[in-house]
């Protein structure tokens, strides 16, 4: 094999353990708009939001706010109901947190699930970005639902964050 077919092949090679790396990190995880089932801009002024109806696969689904990271690191935990501990949330101020809702998983006219958003917690954190689990519903395949988030506080602040409701399979996510 000559110098240049020998370069050419361990490039190829870095190339993949580069992407196997990546993979294998969960990097892929941290752009749920590729394999979400709603993914929408939204503001979080008091009022509704309704997605989309959507199919599922039979799994467990979860129900998030995503917002990019365009604000302080902490305050955009307190204002997000993110804090898990009194030290992180030493800092929030008496208004947090601003994202304060109320969700409901409709098919059809029926009601199959609803729930109120955590106080804390519940937070998964990217470089770029910060997601707040709402909550979760279970599902059979071929079912078909519509999900609605009501928030219940102004949460307009943290609209400068570009803010999207996602619901994604739990195993695409977490």
């Amino acid at each position: 094999m000559n110098r240049k077919c020998l370069s050419h092949l361990t490039c190829s090679v870095l190339a993949v353990i580069v992407l196997l790396v990546a993979s294998a990190n969960g990097e892929e995880k941290d752009f749920p708009a590729y394999h979400s089932d709603v993914y929408i801009p939204i503001s979080l002024a008091v009022g509704k939001v309704r997605g989309a109806e959507f199919s599922v696969s039979g799994k467990y689904y979860n129900i998030i706010i995503q917002a990019e990271r365009k604000l302080p690191f902490s305050a955009m935990l307190c204002m997000m109901a993110g804090t898990s501990n009194p030290f992180e949330a030493r800092e929030c101020q008496p208004e947090d947190p601003l994202l304060r809702a109320k969700w409901t998983v409709w098919e059809g006219t029926h009601v199959v699930a609803r729930g109120i958003s955590t106080p804390s917690g519940g937070v998964k954190i990217g470089n770029d970005r910060i997601w707040k689990n709402l909550g979760g519903f279970t599902s059979r395949r071929g079912q078909r639902f519509v999900v609605e988030v009501e928030f219940t506080k102004d949460g307009t602040a943290l609209n400068i964050a570009d803010p999207h409701l996602v619901v994604i399979e739990h195993d695409k996510f977490w």
